[in-house]
C-alpha cells in the first residue's frame, strides 16, 4: 500500500499524460507527480497496481506547517500554495509484484 503526495494542478491538466515536477530542496518532497504519472513510477519498480483511492488532505502535524506566505516561491506556485494551507493531498495505491516470467 503507497500512500503518495501528487499534484492535484497537473493532474487536472494532465489525467492520461505522465507528469512530474521536481521542487526546491527545501520542500519536504523531491517530486510531485501527477497521478497518471505516480503510476508510471510504481509500474516502472516492477509493480502492478491492484486499486487506487483517494484524493485526500493529509494534515498538517505539529512540525513545520505549509507556505509561509502564498506567494512563497512566486506565482507559479501560488495555486499549489493556496491548496496547501490545510494540508497536502495525498492518493493511494495499492499495487503487487509483477510476477517473474524467468525471462528477466
Amino acid at each position: 500500500l503507497i500512500c503518495a503526495v501528487f499534484s492535484a494542478s497537473k493532474t487536472l491538466l494532465y489525467p492520461s499524460t505522465p507528469m512530474v515536477q521536481l521542487v526546491n530542496v527545501r520542500e519536504p518532497f523531491w517530486n510531485y507527480p501527477n497521478v497518471a504519472g505516480l503510476k508510471r513510477q510504481i509500474e516502472s519498480a516492477g509493480w502492478s497496481i491492484v486499486r487506487t483511492g483517494g484524493p485526500f488532505i493529509e494534515r498538517f502535524g505539529a512540525g513545520p506547517r505549509g507556505p509561509g506566505t502564498l506567494l512563497q516561491g512566486g506565482l507559479r506556485m501560488l495555486p499549489r500554495n493556496v491548496m496547501q494551507r490545510s494540508g497536502i493531498p495525498h492518493v493511494w495505491v495499492l499495487a503487487e509484484p509483477v510476477p517473474d516470467n524467468g525471462l528477466g
